[in-house]
């Protein structure tokens, strides 16, 4: 799965390791997220974790609301 992972702290980093740990593909995204990344990297969930950035609602409906905040 393409998984878009959000952080702003190093502390998200364990998850953002055992989330490729279990086969997927994650991007590592740190900075204001656009429409364009999650086409160009065909993004399925995003994973947002210690993120310090507002999520758009056309980012989280080019996943079709696959999204969770931590």
């Amino acid at each position: 799965m393409n998984i878009l992972f959000l952080w702003g702290n190093p502390i998200a980093k364990n998850l953002e390791e055992w989330l490729a740990n279990q086969d997927n593909n994650v991007i590592s995204w740190q900075v204001p997220v656009s429409l364009e990344i999650v086409r160009e990297f065909k993004i399925q969930l995003i994973v947002s974790y210690t993120y310090r950035f507002i999520i758009g609602k056309d980012i989280i409906d080019a996943v079709n609301g696959n999204a969770v905040n931590l």
